[in-house]
């Protein structure tokens, strides 16, 4: 990462956000777009939040997906809403999971409310950075 940024390089990578805080604040001050997955199974939603809020207040560009596990469908669309209203330059994006991962042929049997409710969702992110602002 060091040698990202002596270059100025741009930085991206996608995570889970499921590391020690002090890694965390490292990668963040090093980077310019995170694009954090929630697996609320292997990750706890208060250690997501918190691993958010300190890239967000770093000024990292971060695009959340959130695996929606028709088991935790309430959770997760609440989880999408206060993402949403705490966060507004943060996009969401509503992943719908498949019974084969590595096939993605039949998705996961979900009711008809939750299909309807799994159209992509996005907050109003009108202040992106387009160039690095570290």
């Amino acid at each position: 990462m060091d040698h990202c940024d002596s270059l100025g390089l741009y930085v991206k990578f996608r995570t889970n956000a499921n590391t020690d805080y002090a890694t965390w604040i490292y990668l963040c001050e090093k980077t310019d777009e995170i694009v954090l997955e929630i697996h609320p199974e292997y990750t706890p939603i208060s250690k997501f939040f918190l691993m958010l809020d300190i890239a967000v207040k770093k000024s990292v560009t971060v695009n959340v997906v959130v695996n929606m596990d028709e088991s935790r469908w309430t959770e997760l669309i609440t989880l999408c809403s206060v993402i949403s209203s705490k966060y507004p330059a943060v996009n969401i994006f509503k992943k719908m999971l498949f019974e084969d991962p590595v096939r993605n042929t039949k998705p996961i049997d979900y009711s008809s409310e939750q299909i309807s409710r799994s159209v992509y969702y996005q907050s109003a992110a009108s202040s992106r950075r387009t160039t690095s602002s570290r």
